[in-house]
């Protein structure tokens, strides 16, 4: 059965004071809970107005105490800048707390200016990121242990509390079928990022995934795929590109500022090539007066109840597990319309799901390919 979240990246592209998004926050956690989402999921980030939560942990300890049913998960936690064993321990203790409704999804970062700022050279993070679910796997078991990795040595340590559940699934988050390799080889669950992605680039990196899952000997039926993505529904789809029109300009510049997107900071970097080679793609695209958005639009969750409804299908069909729609748009439209989008969502779009044939993914995403 598929799953169905929100993202919720408390995200201020609207540069109002930080605590209004705060504010803000328990009335759409409820909201959420209420209509029956499965997930909501939060991201870390620093430093900018792209996301103004640093700390993942303690807002879903509190989002915790608002909450009873939902999940609480993490889209994601940047491992490379954790102490492996203190994550550990948070995860832990955010099992206790919400009686077992953690969903910890990592990745290994992509701003450059986040990594050098925090103290991690960029060429480290996918060992770093390797490391961190080695120690996170053993640690979460609840049982001492010794380990001597790369970047970090523990001696006769045990993570306390012990969570709840005996096994936490952890998921790796990725952008390009070669990461997707590397965390279906590790047995990762999976966390796809759509964002600005063209739809059959990520079913491609599903298969990737799959296909990694298979050669290390891991079952895929065990496993949880995800999609993220940008979602906006109005009442036909002229309406909808209209609206969505009118306030990208202000998400997708919260974003390219915050990775200095149009700087290509990844060029020459270990291990970035396919972001900075995206970058360069999006540079071309700025310059070459498209229209952005239109192209963005064809390739996220944009438009009538039907037609959001008939790509979220071919998501579905093509073999992700689980939906989550990103509907604040990095803080760029009001908390009212967010509501308001979090609600038809959810009663206009996903019972339309089972009825509708699904859209054909190679006709979206083709003018177009955003990091």
């Amino acid at each position: 059965m598929t799953r169905y979240s929100i993202t919720m990246p408390l995200a201020n592209g609207l540069a109002r004071p930080d605590q209004e998004i705060y504010a803000e926050a328990d009335r759409r956690l409820r909201i959420a809970e209420d209509l029956g989402y499965d997930t909501v999921f939060t991201n870390e980030h620093h430093f900018s107005d792209y996301t103004v939560c640093p700390d993942t942990m303690v807002f879903l300890a509190w989002a915790a105490s608002r909450t009873s049913r939902i999940r609480l998960g993490t889209s994601v936690i940047v491992a490379p800048w954790h102490d492996p064993i203190r994550l550990a321990e948070q995860i832990a203790m955010l099992d206790v707390l919400s009686h077992g409704r953690v969903l910890p999804g990592l990745g290994r970062g992509t701003a450059i200016h986040e990594h050098r700022n925090l103290g991690v050279a960029p060429e480290e993070t996918r060992e770093r990121f390797a490391e961190t679910i080695e120690v996170l796997r053993i640690g979460l078991s609840g049982e001492p242990f010794d380990y001597v990795g790369p970047f970090h040595r523990y001696e006769g340590v045990t993570v306390r509390p012990r969570p709840v559940r005996s096994e936490i699934p952890l998921i790796g988050a990725s952008t390009s079928p070669a990461s997707c390799e590397i965390l279906g080889g590790m047995g990762l669950g999976l966390m796809l990022m759509g964002l600005g992605q063209a739809p059959a680039t990520t079913l491609e990196s599903l298969r990737s995934w799959e296909a990694a899952l298979g050669r290390s000997g891991h079952e895929r039926a065990a496993l949880e795929a995800s999609y993220h993505g940008m979602a906006f529904v109005a009442d036909t789809d002229e309406e909808a590109y209209e609206q969505v029109a009118a306030f990208l300009e202000r998400s997708l510049t919260v974003q390219v500022k915050h990775y200095q997107l149009l700087d290509n900071p990844w060029a020459g970097v270990k291990s970035y090539e396919y972001q900075a080679e995206q970058s360069a793609k999006f540079a071309q695209v700025a310059e070459g007066g498209l229209d952005l958005a239109s192209a963005f639009c064809d390739q996220q969750l944009v438009g009538s109840p039907e037609t959001v409804a008939r790509r979220v299908k071919a998501f579905v069909a093509g073999g992700i597990d689980h939906m989550s729609f990103y509907v604040d748009w990095w803080g760029a439209i009001g908390v009212g319309r967010i509501e308001e989008q979090t609600t038809r969502m959810m009663q206009e779009v996903i019972p339309l799901v089972d009825e509708v044939r699904p859209a054909s993914l190679e006709d979206q995403g083709v003018r177009l390919a955003i990091f």
